[in-house]
């Protein structure tokens, strides 16, 4: 069975979000870090994105869901363009 469009986007990687928004406390650890996921497990962490990535591709994960743990100890505020 092949899977497009709103399908597609609505699955992919359903279990990475759905478990990153109920585990928010448990990311409070790896604040200031980006975090890599595969399914339910953190498959590597921290604060240079190109060895998070590099870990997880290490763990034969092509394409790694990576996020960033906002620290929210700091008063910084984040701002993108």
């Amino acid at each position: 069975m092949n899977i497009s469009g709103k399908a597609a986007t609505r699955c992919f990687r359903q279990a990475e979000i759905k478990w990153q928004e109920s585990h928010w406390k448990e990311l409070l650890q790896y604040a200031g870090q980006w975090v890599a996921l595969e399914g339910e497990t953190v498959v590597a962490h921290g604060e240079d994105l190109s060895k998070v990535v590099e870990t997880a591709r290490g763990k034969s994960i092509i394409i790694p869901y990576v996020f960033f743990v906002e620290d929210t100890e700091t008063d910084a505020i984040a701002m993108g363009l």
